[in-house]
C-alpha cells in the first residue's frame, strides 16, 4: 500500500508542478494561448513517446542495471519505486501543464470563469476515464502497449497541430 501511495503523490506532485509551469508560461503566451497550447499538446505527445521507449528500454536493461545497486535486495521496492516516478516524470509533468492552458485558451471572462471551471473539469474527468478504459479494455488488448502508446501520442499531435496551423494571427 506504501508503493502505490508513493506513486499517487509523485503523480499529483508532478501534476500541481505542470499547472505552476503553466501559469508561468502564460504571462510569455498572454497573447497567443493557441500557441502555447498547440505546443503543449505536441511536447506531450513527445514525452509519451519517449516515456513508452524509455520504459520498454529500462525492462530490458532492469535486471542488470538493479543487480549492481548497492543493497539491491533490501532497497528493491524504493529503486522501482524511484525508477518508474523518474520514468514517468516527463509525460506527467507535461500534462500537468494542459489543463491550466486549457482554461487560458478558453478566454472566459472573469464572470465566466465558475463556469469555465466546471464545464473543463466535467470534460477533463470524462476523458480522463474515457481514456483509462479504453485503454484497458481496447488500445492495449488490440494493440499492445507499444503501439497504442503511439496512437496517443499521434493523437496529441493530430489536436496539437490544428490548433498551431489554425490560430488567429
Amino acid at each position: 500500500i506504501h508503493a502505490v501511495t508513493f506513486l499517487l503523490t509523485w503523480v499529483l506532485i508532478l501534476l500541481s508542478a505542470g499547472s505552476s509551469i503553466a501559469g508561468r508560461l502564460f504571462r510569455r503566451f498572454r497573447d497567443h494561448p493557441s500557441e502555447l497550447f498547440a505546443g503543449l499538446l505536441l511536447v506531450a505527445s513527445l514525452a509519451i513517446v519517449l516515456t513508452g521507449a524509455a520504459g520498454f528500454w529500462w525492462i530490458e536493461a532492469q535486471d542488470d542495471v538493479e543487480a549492481g545497486l548497492p543493497g539491491a535486495g533490501q532497497l528493491l521496492l524504493l529503486y522501482r519505486l524511484l525508477e518508474v516516478g523518474l520514468l514517468l516524470s516527463p509525460a506527467i509533468l507535461t500534462l500537468g501543464c494542459l489543463f491550466p492552458a486549457t482554461l487560458m485558451f478558453s478566454e472566459a471572462s472573469v464572470d465566466e470563469t465558475a463556469t469555465t471551471v466546471g464545464r473543463l473539469y466535467g470534460v477533463n474527468t470524462a476523458g480522463a476515464v474515457l481514456g483509462s478504459l479504453s485503454t484497458a479494455w481496447i488500445g492495449v488488448p488490440a494493440l499492445g502497449t507499444p503501439l497504442w502508446l503511439i496512437v496517443l501520442a499521434a493523437l496529441a499531435a493530430l489536436i496539437g497541430a490544428p490548433v498551431a496551423l489554425l490560430r488567429p494571427r
